[in-house]
């Protein structure tokens, strides 16, 4: 039962939010999905804890669980707005989930390679790599190659939020290392694309891995 909540738990803190769809229809769409994750996490994070499970920091916050572009500095919540970061103190709080003294959340690429603390890549786990790959690669099912990518962010976004063209060259030449590094090291990168794509199928445009 433990095992069912705690996929079932993952797969909730899945869903993730569309760059593509117009700004109205985003943000309408984006404050349903993140209360409807908030509400549902709760429910599951409780389940887990009258079980007994204890519910690892990083397991229920990394891999662009409730937001592609949350930063957790200490216990500080850096999101866009003051209700929605109230909103996932409380569900932390009553998950009893405590927050590790740096954590970067979500597996935007952007957050972690242009901003304004990029990270080293050598300190990230190999799942989390496979995540960030996950996040540029998968696209309704589809395997991308990481050099189309490129050109697609370069034709999209020459500069939004503040990403420039050297930004978007910045985060892929880390993404290519970290897919060569992988490779090298003998994991299957693509098999576990495969898989990462079938188990989280853009089933909606806030739902799955979705291009960005």
């Amino acid at each position: 039962m433990a095992t069912r909540l705690i996929k079932r738990l993952r797969q909730t803190l899945a869903i993730r939010r569309d760059l593509l769809m117009p700004e109205k229809t985003k943000t309408q769409n984006l404050r349903f999905h993140q209360n409807q994750v908030a509400r549902v996490a709760y429910s599951l994070a409780r389940a887990l804890e009258k079980k007994g499970v204890p519910l690892k920091p990083r397991e229920f916050l990394v891999s662009g669980m409730l937001h592609d572009s949350l930063v957790l500095k200490g216990k500080a919540l850096a999101w866009e707005k003051a209700q929605e970061r109230k909103e996932l103190a409380v569900v932390l709080k009553q998950a009893r989930v405590t927050a590790p003294k740096k954590v970067v959340l979500g597996t935007n690429a952007f957050d972690l390679f242009a901003g304004k603390n990029p990270e080293d890549p050598r300190k990230l786990s190999w799942k989390t790599k496979i995540l960030l790959l996950a996040d540029n690669h998968v696209a309704n099912d589809t395997i991308v190659p990481l050099s189309d990518r490129r050109d697609y962010h370069f034709e999209k976004f020459p500069s939004v939020k503040g990403r420039t063209v050297k930004d978007v060259d910045q985060v892929f030449d880390a993404l290519e290392g970290i897919e060569r590094e992988l490779i090298h090291q003998g994991i299957d990168v693509y098999g576990l694309l495969k898989k990462l794509a079938a188990r989280y199928p853009s089933r909606t445009k806030t739902a799955g891995f979705v291009k960005h």
